[in-house]
């Protein structure tokens, strides 16, 4: 029995941002340099406008699985909390569930966490 393939998963989407790349490095490095290193591969998700960008060569470089993921449109909120299209980004994490040709046990993480 070959055991549970897990990873962990973290989603990039909207406007590249050397902030945004910024988080998401330190979130994949503390995982890999946590003192109880991880021996899960960490896959970071990449919408549309963050493909063929310096920040995903940059994000393999450091030793992420790139995933390019087409963010999830169309959602929409009615109601007095959220109106239109404010949880587009939110909802495209739902692709990790999509993951299992990489992984059997799939962790989502946000990508401003640090381990």
């Amino acid at each position: 029995m070959g055991g549970i393939r897990g990873c962990y998963a973290l989603l990039l989407y909207g406007l590249p941002s050397d902030d945004l790349y910024a988080v998401t490095a330190a979130a994949l490095l503390s995982l890999k340099d946590a003192p109880v290193a991880t021996s899960y591969p960490v896959l970071v998700m990449l919408t549309e406008d963050w493909w063929e960008t310096a920040h995903e060569r940059a994000l393999r470089g450091l030793g992420a699985v790139v995933k390019r993921t087409p963010l999830l449109r169309n959602v929409s909120c009615h109601g007095a909390f959220r109106k239109g299209s404010h949880f587009q980004g939110s909802y495209t994490t739902f692709h990790s569930w999509a993951l299992t040709e990489d992984c059997d046990a799939v962790m989502y993480l946000d990508s401003d966490l640090q381990v």
